[in-house]
């Protein structure tokens, strides 16, 4: 992590949500899950040097019909109506997910927690 300390923004915002102390899996990546909304992973992108925030919209691998497809790319269309997140499918377990980019210069306590809080705002809404 060469300009944000990573694991200390994740403690802190974890502290002030009053949620149990994050277990970093190779320092670099944690799943949160703030009481009654989705689980949040948070990724330390160290090569592009930027927190990842992403919150599954399933648990099982994205199964859309046309419509289905077509409708969620449409919501997505430069975040339009994702608040800025973006959509995409996970390649490795091929489940739908919205995710963030948070660029270390701009990642503070107040920035990481309106992200995620937006980012799990606008799964909800999907999934209703």
């Amino acid at each position: 992590m060469s300009t944000l300390d990573f694991a200390g923004l994740v403690h802190s915002y974890c502290q002030s949500a009053r949620l149990p102390s994050p277990r970093l899996d190779s320092g670099i990546t944690c799943v949160i899950e703030p009481d009654g909304s989705p689980a949040v992973v948070l990724a330390w992108d160290e090569e592009r040097d930027d927190v990842v925030i992403i919150v599954p919209l399933d648990t099982e691998a994205a199964e859309m019909d046309r419509q289905e497809a077509h409708d969620v790319l449409c919501a997505a269309f430069v975040g339009q109506n994702l608040r800025g997140a973006a959509v995409g499918i996970d390649p490795t377990t091929g489940v739908l997910s919205l995710w963030r980019r948070l660029a270390s210069e701009a990642a503070s306590l107040s920035r990481l927690t309106r992200d995620i809080r937006n980012t799990i705002e606008v799964a909800q809404e999907l999934q209703r």
